[in-house]
């Protein structure tokens, strides 16, 4: 009987307490909370991976600018005012040249009111020595009268986000480059090991741009295999087994056991029109048709 008294005692001392919790305090702070877009495009953006380098590819781009938005998020509260910050270069680690390269940094950004993210807008430009090289602009956050830098490093937080390694808080590199790279939706075993000269022929051959192939959720792995077998037969069935090259609009298939039929040679809009291909690129046969 005391057992339970006291287990009593305890329970309804614990009810009696009244914790405060304490309220946020000191000056509010500023971090760079850029974020990587998965290739699925999928999930809770809050999860997302926090990157501290953002590169403009404009090997991807038709345009001859780019634009991309880096998040600045606030520590601390969020008010009914604006709150303004700033950014500076860091000149020993960017060889971007500004007005040639990018266009110059605004005198200061804005957290809207009642806001706990604002965005800095970064516009690159594309240039000819970007073909062979990427050239970097670092931006660095700077305290003022409305927030302070408390957090210089984000560490990965263990169930809670994507982030593998600990990134610059404070600072955040953006790379501006036109060379040409391996995209995201590149599947090796349609494909082949990937090169510069594949990837002109993909995009000739059927209309396609380099960005194209850095969308996995258009680009998916059916789609890759009927480009990959439309590459084939447009190579005169070097690689292929027994394919024929290309005979008018269409190509044939060869000595491979799947008969001889004609497919009209994909492009971005007709794509959606067409049959899908079975099997990889490298199988020994393919059958398809319109």
């Amino acid at each position: 009987m005391k057992k339970y008294i006291f287990l009593l005692s305890v329970v309804l001392s614990f009810l009696g307490c009244e914790k405060e919790m304490m309220d946020y305090e000191g000056k509010d702070g500023i971090y760079f909370s850029v974020q990587e877009v998965p290739p699925s495009q999928y999930g809770n953006p809050e999860i997302w991976a926090h990157v501290d380098t953002t590169l403009i590819p404009f090997s991807l781009l038709l345009e001859n600018d780019s634009t991309v938005r880096l998040k600045v998020r606030v520590m601390g509260k969020v008010v009914n005012y604006d709150r303004y910050f700033t950014l500076s270069v860091v000149d020993t680690s960017t060889t971007a040249t500004e007005g040639e390269d990018y266009a110059p940094l605004e005198k200061q950004y804005v957290i809207p009111s009642g806001e706990r993210d604002g965005f800095v807008e970064f516009t690159g430009f594309r240039q000819e020595k970007m073909l062979d090289s990427t050239y970097y602009v670092t931006l660095q956050l700077v305290e003022n009268e409305y927030f302070s830098l408390p957090m210089d490093i984000w560490r990965p937080l263990e169930y809670e986000d994507y982030t593998k390694e600990n990134q610059n808080a404070i600072r955040h590199v953006v790379g501006l480059t036109d060379e040409v790279f391996q995209p995201k939706a590149w599947t090796l075993n349609y494909f082949g090991p990937y090169s510069k000269k594949k990837m002109k022929l993909l995009c000739e051959m059927f209309g396609l741009q380099m960005a194209d192939f850095d969308n996995v959720r258009d680009m998916d792995m059916e789609r890759q295999r009927t480009y990959a077998q439309g590459l084939l037969a447009g190579d005169g069935g070097k690689r292929g087994d027994g394919l024929r090259g290309l005979s008018g609009q269409g190509w044939e298939s060869g000595e491979n056991g799947c008969g001889t039929f004609n497919l009209v040679i994909l492009n971005n809009k007709d794509y959606e029109k067409c049959n899908r291909f079975i099997h990889p690129a490298d199988a020994k046969s393919m059958s398809g048709m319109l």
